[in-house]
């Protein structure tokens, strides 16, 4: 009798100790997939040569190795981390204001601009670097005043096609990609060739960045203050020429040299407009990886590429990142 109680002891010992086991085994494969980094990424190429480069540049010691204060990344805008199709958040604006612009000035109802506005023409409307005319129409506004209006339009307004808000369009996979970043000592910068107001709008409330990493395009400024004790300093835009460098191609990574003064080490872009910002980071000594977005996913947002672009990564060894193989989520629910 006493064998036999003895020998059931050892079983619930034995039960208990696999049951503990099991635990623990679910428990550290939870704690191991909470602690995965980019989660909405797949089990791609792609993710592990993200993964092992910022592996290789943070570790002490690796040959790699890069300082803090030299892990610069930058990401294009656009179509990089945010939709830009059927026409880019920053023409979506300025149709937007010139549409109420005429509709409070009678006066301008036929002119081509106003029309196209109303009638979300995106294909006819110029935007704001296509037409002069536009550019000294909304002149004259302060540069808070543009910002605010950008804020209110990303919360409000909503994508013509996508049945989303127009500021839920960023991409959730380059979201936390972003913070993996910032996590491993990764200064990070948007740079586009839409308005600075903008792209540090942008850069604000999506990124959590400061309004210094996000690089725009500028328009000419004019400080304002209006006499008295109480009178508030304005940057107001001015009319006229706009012969100011332009935040595209060779003028992106030119851009970056201006405000930050540093190559980057990690840059993604998606059209030809950031190839020079990816031979930035990439054609220099030292590590440096590029990758490029391919919009392939018609389902979940749209099917567009740039050929050339797709050309130019291959011969340069960037990484190809693939919305439809490589992105778990496009949007975040």
């Amino acid at each position: 009798m006493a064998a036999k109680s003895a020998s059931s002891g050892k079983s619930v010992l034995a039960c208990l100790g696999l049951v503990v086991g099991l635990i623990c085994a679910f428990t550290s494969a939870g704690s191991s997939q909470a602690q995965s980094p980019l989660r909405t990424w797949a089990d791609t190429p792609a993710r592990t040569a993200i993964i092992a480069f910022v592996e290789r540049v943070t570790t002490p010691g690796s040959p790699a190795f890069v300082p803090p204060e030299e892990r610069i990344a930058t990401f294009g805008m656009d179509g990089t981390v945010i939709a830009e199709k059927p026409v880019n958040i920053e023409k979506l604006i300025a149709m937007a204001q010139v549409c109420v612009l005429g509709t409070n000035e009678p006066q301008r109802k036929d002119w081509p601009p106003f029309r196209q506005a109303c009638a979300a023409d995106h294909g006819h409307f110029p935007g704001l670097t296509g037409s002069q005319t536009l550019r000294d129409l909304l002149s004259g506004q302060t540069e808070a005043a543009y910002r605010k209006y950008v804020g209110s339009y990303l919360k409000l307004a909503r994508h013509p096609e996508l049945n989303r808000k127009v500021g839920d369009l960023v991409y959730a996979p380059m979201q936390e990609l972003a913070r993996y970043l910032q996590e491993n000592g990764f200064r990070l910068f948007l740079v586009s060739g839409s308005t600075q107001p903008l792209v540090r709008e942008i850069a604000a409330r999506h990124f959590s960045l400061p309004g210094g990493h996000g690089i725009g395009a500028e328009w000419p400024l004019e400080f304002v203050a209006e006499p008295g004790p109480r009178s508030e300093p304005v940057f107001r835009w001015k009319p006229g020429s706009r012969n100011l460098p332009s935040v595209y191609g060779a003028g992106k990574a030119l851009a970056i040299l201006r405000q930050i003064g540093r190559p980057p080490i990690f840059a993604a872009g998606n059209t030809m407009g950031d190839l020079e910002m990816l031979q930035f980071a990439t054609k220099r000594r030292g590590p440096g990886i590029g990758i490029v977005i391919v919009h392939d996913d018609a389902e979940r947002e749209y099917a567009y590429s740039d050929q050339r672009f797709e050309a130019a990564a291959e011969r340069n060894g960037w990484t190809l990142v693939s919305m439809k193989k490589d992105f778990r989520v496009v949007f975040a629910d």
